[in-house]
């Protein structure tokens, strides 16, 4: 997530010693605060004022390492599993006080961003009695002055701690800042995807305005997400104008709205479809329509097979056709010969049509006939070449509540192919810009508790940065999921 940029400006302020004379002086420095004093202390080096970390903050940023950013340490893990000690949480609320110019806890002349230690700190534990504290840092009165950097993360905080009657004020205040009316992709888009996942449309009256006016791609596209999240009818006509730029986060997004003015506009996109990705969205974006005539194409690639298209079904009829007017003596060999080559290639397994069938239908409404074709597909056999139906197939069923399903991806995480461990941490919210992923898979996280310690486990076996701090995102994701009962 962008909460790693704001971790190289970290980083420098805590690892990278300052010049003696860029510092405030110490004869000139004020008297430590309450808050400064508890956790700082002024020492005079070589004139100028340096603070030195003491108890807690000492131990988070020396013991837990977390310098460059609180994912990068085990206080992440430990918040999540509920692990951090009363102290440590204090100190995260201590980090995050600010007495309306400032946060109190710096040390006076220099910027340290220890509060978004503490935001992700308190979100992470889901200290819900915190919540409105990170709610005032982005009240409307001061969201020109919050900065990118806190306005995110407090966004990302309050969903995971989940209380939504603090929570939905300050998202949606967030979302409606026209200081960030083009620039604002960042902190608006993950206040959008929680609003979304809570099926509130605080955001909407702001949504409909911006997909009229509006220039920034990814934002527009969220908003379209988030319409389709919240089923609001009155975004319909906004997407139809712009389908081509919305692609298939629209088409998406008219399936779960479920307006059949849509009806027409997809079915015209069907007969251009060339893509499996397109295909699989437009079928299932139809079916949510009530057009069960897709079912059998739809069908045929959750068993990783493409459907013909038009131009193939009029091209293969002709076929037919012209084999069953050959003579008595050369007609039986010629329909066997049309046969095999429609066989082949309606019956050729493509992964990457399963994997993005799979996925789409956990978006699927209403059709009773889907399940035992994910059940089929998750329980073959993964191998180094053909992993993604039986790992997406689990992915899918986990996320609609098949608890057997999420028992298996806690299996997977333990698996020795990293394709495989990879692809269910992102699949559960660990990619680094999880509302993006949010638009185009499926819920974007599993409700299940012992989905969270699996999380934690893989990150503790893994030793590349980028898959722990993404494990986790995961966690933190599955452990709002859970909070929320989705």
């Amino acid at each position: 997530m962008n909460r790693f940029i704001a971790g190289l400006a970290l980083m420098a302020a805590l690892i990278v010693p300052s010049n003696a004379s860029a510092r405030l002086p110490f004869s000139s420095a004020p008297k430590p605060n309450a808050k400064q004093a508890k956790y700082l202390t002024f020492e005079n080096e070589a004139g100028g004022l340096a603070c030195k970390p003491k108890g807690e903050l000492e131990k988070l940023l020396k013991s837990y390492k977390c310098g460059l950013s609180l994912d990068k340490c085990d206080a992440s893990a430990d918040a999540i599993a509920g692990k951090l000690s009363p102290a440590m949480i204090e100190l995260f609320a201590d980090l995050i006080e600010h007495d309306g110019k400032s946060f109190v806890n710096h040390c006076p002349g220099e910027e340290n961003f220890w509060e978004l230690l503490g935001i992700y700190g308190l979100g992470y534990a889901q200290s819900k009695k915190h919540a409105p504290a990170i709610a005032k840092l982005v009240a409307k009165n001061r969201l020109d002055d919050a900065g990118a950097n806190v306005t995110e993360a407090a966004a990302f905080a309050l969903w995971y701690m989940g209380d939504k009657s603090v929570a939905v004020p300050a998202l949606k205040g967030i979302v409606e800042h026209r200081g960030m009316w083009e620039k604002g992709a960042r902190y608006k888009q993950p206040a959008l995807q929680a609003l979304g996942r809570w099926g509130d449309k605080s955001g909407m009256d702001w949504c409909l305005k911006y997909l009229k006016e509006g220039k920034n791609g990814e934002l527009r596209k969220t908003c379209v997400a988030y319409a389709g999240a919240v089923r609001d009818k009155r975004a319909v006509p906004s997407i139809l104008r712009d389908l081509d730029e919305y692609d298939e986060v629209g088409i998406r997004a008219l399936g779960r709205i479920g307006d059949k003015s849509a009806v027409a506009p997809l079915e015209e996109r069907m007969e251009k479809a060339n893509m499996w990705g397109d295909t699989a969205v437009t079928l299932v974006a139809l079916l949510n329509l009530g057009q069960k005539k897709y079912w059998d194409d739809f069908a045929l690639m959750l068993e990783g097979k493409r459907p013909l298209t038009a131009k193939e079904k009029e091209r293969f009829a002709k076929d037919k056709e012209k084999a069953e007017a050959k003579s008595e003596k050369t007609r039986a060999k010629a329909i066997e010969s049309y046969e095999k080559k429609l066989a082949s290639r309606v019956d050729k397994y493509e992964e990457k049509v399963h994997h993005a069938a799979l996925m789409e239908a956990i978006l699927l409404q209403g059709e009773p006939r889907r399940d035992a074709l994910l059940e089929k597909a998750a329980a073959t056999k993964p191998t180094k070449k053909e992993w993604q139906g039986h790992v997406y197939a689990n992915v899918a069923l986990a996320q609609l509540g098949n608890k057997k399903a999420s028992a298996q991806l806690a299996k997977l995480l333990g698996s020795s192919d990293e394709k495989q461990r990879e692809a269910v941490v992102s699949a559960l919210g660990g990619s680094e810009r999880a509302y993006l992923v949010w638009t185009n898979r499926g819920y974007g996280g599993v409700g299940d508790p012992a989905l969270v310690k699996a999380l934690l486990d893989y990150r503790s076996n893994e030793s590349k940065d980028t898959r722990r701090q993404n494990a986790i995102g995961a966690a933190a994701t599955t452990r709002a999921f859970v909070s929320a009962k989705l």
